[in-house]
């Protein structure tokens, strides 16, 4: 994960956000990103949930025509006879996210505590790909039987995921539909336990 501008914050509530973002901003479901308050030195911790288009033209039905036209020059072997004007600042993408929570402006120690998400951060505020520092705080919090690595989008991020080995002495469940991962975990789960020696 690099840092570096993706887009800006323009609405939506305390535990979801909504950015805007280039038309080539190449966004992913489950993608993490940091909302950056620079009024208040919080980072806010957002998922992607949703990825959307834009337009700032308000005709109705004007990206439909406007991709009916290419597509007509496509056909007729004229792709580019019709460029879009200016689609840089007419066209764009929005990311729906959630919000997970924040992390508090370094205190004297220079650490930052995470929060649940209980205040927005300010609109507009820069949105930008997570820092190492900005996960730092998943490690003291995982469990001592790893499952995994933490997934960004289509990214694995240096930071292990696990579980407290003692809550496999309770009971445990797991819910997703079809293919998307049980047995997986559970083979992943008894491996852990093997390697930790029972």
């Amino acid at each position: 994960m690099t840092a570096g501008p993706r887009g800006r914050l323009f609405g939506k509530n305390v535990l979801e956000g909504m950015f805007r973002a280039a038309p080539d901003e190449d966004l992913f479901l489950g993608e993490l990103l940091v909302g950056v308050d620079d009024a208040t030195g919080r980072r806010y911790l957002f998922r992607v949930v949703d990825v959307t288009y834009g337009t700032e033209h308000r005709e109705p039905g004007w990206a439909e025509r406007v991709a009916g036209t290419m597509l007509a020059d496509d056909a007729r072997g004229e792709a580019g006879l019709h460029p879009l004007h200016e689609s840089g600042r007419r066209t764009y993408r929005v990311a729906s996210c959630r919000c997970l929570g924040y992390l508090t402006p370094p205190d004297d120690r220079g650490d930052r505590t995470f929060r649940k998400p209980k205040s927005l951060p300010t609109q507009f505020s820069r949105v930008v790909a997570p820092e190492p520092d900005d996960v730092a705080f998943l490690r003291a919090r995982m469990g001592d039987l790893g499952i995994g690595h933490l997934r960004s989008g289509e990214t694995v991020v240096d930071v292990e995921v696990g579980i407290p080995g003692h809550s496999l002495a309770t009971h445990v469940g797991i819910f997703a539909t079809t293919g998307m991962g049980k047995s997986n975990l559970m083979k992943v789960l008894a491996g852990g336990v093997l390697r930790a020696g029972g």
